[in-house]
């Protein structure tokens, strides 16, 4: 099922689609590993909800609210075809 990493649940594993836009928040965390095709972990929320804190590649990112909305993913039950993504610049 595709959803925004926001809206994933604690410790379910997903995979990255897509980063529309060229914001300069989604652009570092590309630069950080959250691109297409890569596996993705919502460890835990903070106690108000924001910020959230994923693991992707190894690394342990914590993620504003706002920008983890933009972050197409899709849970590993999901059957999506090839991952495309608007990379940015």
């Amino acid at each position: 099922m595709q959803t925004n990493l926001a809206d994933l649940p604690p410790h379910a594993p997903a995979t990255v689609l897509r980063l529309p836009g060229t914001s300069p928040v989604l652009r570092r965390l590309a630069e950080l590993g959250l691109t297409p095709g890569a596996s993705v972990v919502l460890l835990r929320r903070a106690p108000l909800g924001d910020p959230i804190q994923i693991r992707v590649r190894g690394s342990t990112l914590t993620v504003r609210l706002r920008d983890a909305k933009e972050v197409i993913v899709c849970e590993k039950s999901c059957s999506a075809a090839t991952p495309t993504a608007a990379r940015p610049r």
